[in-house]
């Protein structure tokens, strides 16, 4: 045992006023204080701090405090114990049975704060107070009896505990029944958008849960002038007689103002509002009225619609019961609100449809301005220094053409190397001349747009000098055959640019497929020019193929092992059409052949 300054005191008592004065006069003395509220909490606790004095209230919570002085005492650790009774128990049977229990001692409330620190002490030093002679044995059969009489109460009350917890047990197995149904009714009406049909589904499944003598449900009209609605009629649902909005049954419904929008029972019969609906017929004289309303979310504060039905007396409605039909109200009023908004989408909907024709040709035209207005900024944003770049370059580059042309009429005939040096400077040379002949057209579109006679073959050859230039064309990758025999047409310098680089576009419809090997031949039979394009890029529908040349078409979609044809294409034909040409597409095993015709003048 530890010293008498220093020793540990537990006190189980339920009262916490108590505990704090029992707890102030003892640690002021230099106990060290532990506290439980009941009688399980102080086994454990009792068990781990061991202490050197127990304080026991009589009357605590669950265990007694003499049935819980007996447990502790057929514990080896607390045989010795001292564990001194503490209460407001102050007969002297009730001193006899602390004793029998197993205390050693016994102190009234309310304690002497002058004497309380002794009396403990005195007990942590020995203290054992006796029954008188010849009683143990009577006060021990007392014990005994109150011993059975609270386990019988205990008993009794465990049986109770135990109808009320099987009778939630079947509460809530039949709502989970509920539930998973109106899960599944959920599911059916998902696609049900005739405002009676959604509530003729929603009503037979509630009448499933809950049965009534009568059940009306109005809904407001969308014209806002009338109401109606339907009644149950037997075990069917039937139409119910059209109410005018100025109905003053209406009226008051629709200024009614009731807590979560529900009423039921004495509140409900006491209200004005039940009379009216007592003579339409709506509940009965002796019935359980229950009234449910559907506020109007555009117009806050007024109902649109109601539910209101009735059972006799003779059978109450059950608390669950009432909370499913709340909740299958606010289920079809969801379920209302939702098909009312997906009919009002789709109306959109086809609204929206009946322009989608026109709203795509829109857009064909807005994408064909972004890219026009976004040609001209380039163009805008180079087009002073181009300028000056070929101003000042195109005098050293005239001077290196024509003094290598010099030198190379002075060789020798068998300097053979440096022949083919100064034929390498004039190749060079003339790709800088055509590519500042192409930047040139760039950055003075004016010029490019303007009618006037055009070499073809130095057109061609200029754009895809360019083109190499931008990486469209891979010069390894192509190979080139044009000869064109001096052709000359009348028209637009743009319009076969455009022509001939949508050409090339369409022979490389993603990155990857530029480094493919590709075939442009360009020849002149009589008065026609023909162009055209071998590329292994894959192969194009058929049904691709005729719908490509149609303007207006939108984004193509692509099909499986088969690609899509330039959007460029319809512009193509357009500009083909104005000088007498044509355009033609062809599909091979492994990619297309697309060719262009071009008409020349009778005269060239």
């Amino acid at each position: 045992m530890n010293s008498e300054s220093t020793a540990k005191i537990l006190y189980i008592e339920d009262n916490a006023a108590n505990y704090r004065l029992v707890h102030r006069l003892l640690s002021q003395a230099g106990f060290e204080m532990y506290w439980a509220e009941e009688g399980t909490a102080g086994i454990d606790l009792a068990i781990r701090v061991k202490p050197d004095l127990i304080l026991m209230d009589i009357n605590l919570p669950g265990l007694s405090g003499f049935e819980l002085t007996s447990k502790l005492r057929n514990q080896p650790e607390f045989k010795e114990t001292p564990i001194v009774a503490l209460t407001a128990k102050t007969q002297k049977s009730d001193r006899e049975t602390a004793l029998v229990a197993g205390c050693n001692g016994f102190i009234p409330k309310p304690i002497d704060p002058f004497n309380f620190v002794s009396q403990i002490k005195n007990y942590l030093g020995g203290r054992q107070e006796r029954l008188d002679k010849g009683i143990e044995g009577r006060v021990l059969r007392q014990f005994n009896i109150q011993l059975l009489e609270h386990l019988e109460h205990q008993l009794h009350e465990a049986r109770e505990a135990n109808q009320k917890l099987t009778d939630t047990q079947q509460v809530l197995e039949t709502t989970n029944k509920s539930l998973t149904r109106l899960l599944s009714l959920g599911k059916d009406t998902l696609r049900e958008y005739d405002t009676w049909q959604l509530f003729k589904k929603i009503l037979y499944s509630l009448f499933l849960e809950v049965q009534c003598d009568s059940f009306v449900i109005y809904l407001q009209h969308s014209s806002a002038s009338y109401w109606e609605g339907l009644h149950l009629a037997g075990d069917e649902l039937e139409q119910a007689p059209v109410l005018p909005d100025e109905h003053p049954f209406i009226q008051k419904i629709i200024g009614l103002e009731i807590e979560d929008d529900w009423i039921h029972g004495p509140s409900l019969l006491a209200m004005p509002i039940w009379t009216d609906g007592y003579h339409l017929d709506i509940w009965q004289t002796n019935g359980q009225p229950s009234l449910l309303l559907y506020q109007d979310r555009k117009n806050e504060g007024a109902a649109r619609g109601f539910w209101a039905f009735d059972r006799t007396s003779s059978r109450p409605y059950f608390p669950q019961e009432i909370e499913m039909v709340k909740l299958y109200g606010r289920f079809a009023q969801v379920c209302l609100e939702n098909a009312e908004m997906i009919l009002a989408m789709d109306e959109k909907s086809k609204a929206l449809g009946a322009s989608y024709e026109n709203l795509e040709h829109a857009y064909q035209e807005l994408q064909r301005t972004k890219t026009e207005l976004h040609e001209k900024e380039r163009q805008t944003v180079n087009k002073d220094l181009l300028i000056r770049i070929a101003n000042h370059m195109e005098g050293p580059i005239s001077s290196l053409s024509k003094n290598s042309h010099f030198i190379l009429n002075s060789l020798q005939p068998d300097d053979d190397q440096t022949r083919q040096a100064l034929l390498n400077i004039n190749k060079t040379v003339n790709k800088t001349k055509a590519l500042f002949r192409v930047l040139m057209r760039s950055a003075q579109p004016e010029t490019a747009n303007l009618p006037d006679w055009i070499d073809l073959e130095t057109l061609f050859r200029d754009e895809i000098t360019f083109m190499e230039m931008e990486g469209l064309i891979l010069p390894n990758k192509t190979q080139m055959d044009i000869n064109l025999l001096g052709a000359h047409v009348y028209g637009i310098y743009s319009d076969f640019a455009l022509l001939l680089r949508t050409m090339v576009l369409n022979s490389a419809p993603t990155p990857e497929t530029s480094s493919l090997l590709r075939q442009l031949r360009g020849w002149r039979e009589k008065n026609n020019v023909y162009l055209e394009i071998q590329d292994y890029a894959g192969p194009v529908h058929k049904q691709a193929i005729e719908q490509a040349f149609e303007p207006f078409q939108g984004q193509m979609e692509s099909m499986s092992g088969f690609r899509v044809p330039h959007p460029g294409l319809p512009p193509c034909r357009q500009v083909l059409n104005t000088y007498g040409g044509n355009i033609e597409l062809k599909s091979t095993d492994q990619g297309a052949i697309l060719s262009i015709t071009i008409a020349l003048a009778p005269d060239l």
